[in-house]
């Protein structure tokens, strides 16, 4: 009699024990009755930028229960609408980094000068449950980056002996576009162009040595003073720039 109590209660137990145990959630889990419910920190997302400036998303992307199991995101062009970036990322994580994520299949620095659409969308999956959420959906602006020239390895001269010749050097060169003209001068005292020289070059760099070097000819001004003028126009995209590189005085004697 005691044996077939003793019996029992072992059997009333263990079905205790197994009811108990469907009923709880699984180990570092909430409460799985619960809807899942997707939640972000910290994010971040671009405002402006400049053409070929790189930006980073920050922030996490957490569910309260189950994985984030993928992370989708869209560029579009605001003035047609069209898309010019989708890609998706796979963090399968209960807590997502957005840096080490999707933030790594996004790259803001090859978009040309625009308005954009940046969405972002989260999808997140327990067992048959599944769930999404818009986490980041801003516009923002690529600017053109302005051209910037700059000319290296110059050489001029600051006295010229009357019948002599002198050698010009100096290459002028742009960031981003083409220069599109360079133009030369030497103007006398009174702020007349004695000579002058223009160049198209529609590249990147221009070499004063093959060029106005071989325009000007020192030999053949007279005694006096004069200034030796190199201006120069770029353009990208849009956006034009000029800059006046050389404004050197000298004299022949």
């Amino acid at each position: 009699m005691l044996n077939m109590l003793r019996r029992s209660f072992l059997l009333l137990l263990s079905l205790v024990m197994l009811l108990t145990s469907l009923a709880l959630p699984a180990l570092g889990e909430t409460n799985i009755n619960l809807p899942l419910t997707i939640t972000t920190s910290d994010l971040t997302y671009p405002g402006t930028l400049t053409a070929g400036e790189s930006f980073s998303l920050r922030g996490t992307v957490s569910v309260n229960y189950g994985t984030i199991t993928k992370l989708n995101a869209v560029i579009k062009n605001r003035s047609n609408n069209k898309t010019v970036l989708n890609v998706n990322s796979w963090p399968k994580k209960k807590n997502a980094s957005v840096r080490d994520t999707i933030n790594r299949k996004v790259s803001f620095g090859k978009l040309s000068a625009g308005s954009y659409n940046l969405k972002i969308t989260a999808y997140a999956s327990y067992g048959s449950k599944s769930t999404s959420k818009v986490i980041i959906n801003r516009n923002f602006t690529v600017k053109a980056e302005k051209p910037s020239i700059t000319i290296r390895y110059t050489q001029y001269p600051t006295t010229v002996t009357q019948g002599s010749s002198a050698s010009l050097r100096g290459v002028i060169s742009v960031n981003k576009g083409t220069l599109t003209s360079v133009t030369a001068y030497i103007r006398d005292a009174n702020g007349k162009n004695i000579m002058s020289a223009k160049y198209t070059p529609n590249k990147k760099s221009f070499d004063i040595r093959y060029t106005i070097n071989k325009a000007f000819k020192f030999s053949a001004l007279p005694k006096g003073t004069y200034t030796y003028i190199v201006h120069a126009r770029a353009k990208s995209g849009n956006t034009e720039m000029s800059r006046t590189l050389i404004e050197q005085t000298f004299t022949v004697d």
